[in-house]
C-alpha cells in the first residue's frame, strides 16, 4: 500500500520598484513608524505582464484560473470582467494524501486526498492587515493520480472564504507538477 502523506507549502511575491524599498530604508532611519509595505503609492505603476494572478487548481483550489484578485469591468463581453493580477501574493497550502480502501483503485496508482488552501491577491501600499484578512479560504477532498507528466488531480472545494468579485469553480481538474 501507500503511505499517507502530509504536504505543506507556502508561497509569496512581492512586485515593488527598487526605489521604493531603498526610499523606504532611507526613510526608516528618520520615522520609526515606516513600513516597506506603506500606503504610498505615489509614481508606482506595475505593468499587468509583471504582475502575480491567482486561482485555479495548480495555485487556490476552488477558483477559476486567475479568478481571484482585482477585476476590470470594463471589458465588453467579459463575465466579471479580466482579471488585473496583483502586485503582492500569497498562497497557504496543506494536503493528506492517503490510500483508498479499494484493491482496484490501489491497483491503478489512484489516492484520495483532503486540502485547505489560502491565498490572497492585491495592490502594492495595501496594509498587512488587508493582505492578511482578505484572504481565500477553500477545504475539499479529491482523488491524484501520478503520471509520468506529473500529478492529475480531480478535486471538489467548499469555499470558506471569497471576495465578491472572485470567480469560483468547485469541481476542478488539474495537471502539473507543482501544487500549493
Amino acid at each position: 500500500g501507500w503511505p499517507i502523506i502530509l504536504g505543506l507549502t507556502f508561497k509569496t511575491g512581492l512586485l515593488c520598484p527598487l526605489s521604493a524599498i531603498s526610499n523606504n530604508l532611507v526613510a526608516a532611519n528618520t520615522r520609526p513608524s515606516s513600513t516597506l509595505l506603506g500606503s504610498n503609492k505615489a509614481g508606482f505603476n506595475s505593468f499587468i505582464s509583471d504582475r502575480f494572478f491567482l486561482g485555479g487548481p495548480l495555485q487556490l483550489r476552488g477558483f477559476e484560473h486567475k479568478g481571484v484578485g482585482p477585476r476590470s469591468y470594463e471589458t465588453v463581453g467579459a463575465q466579471g470582467g479580466d482579471s488585473l493580477g496583483g502586485d503582492i501574493s500569497w498562497q497557504l497550502g496543506a494536503n493528506l494524501i492517503f490510500p483508498l480502501p479499494s484493491s482496484l483503485l490501489d491497483a491503478a496508482g489512484i489516492k484520495g486526498q483532503l486540502f485547505m488552501n489560502a491565498g490572497n491577491l492585491t495592490e502594492w501600499g495595501a496594509s498587512v492587515r488587508t493582505i492578511v484578512k482578505g484572504a481565500r479560504v477553500t477545504v475539499g477532498t479529491g482523488l491524484v493520480l501520478p503520471t509520468p507528466i506529473g500529478r492529475l488531480e480531480a478535486t471538489w472545494s467548499w469555499i470558506l472564504r471569497a471576495n465578491g468579485a472572485d470567480q469560483q469553480k468547485r469541481f476542478q481538474l488539474g495537471v502539473g507538477m507543482d501544487f500549493i
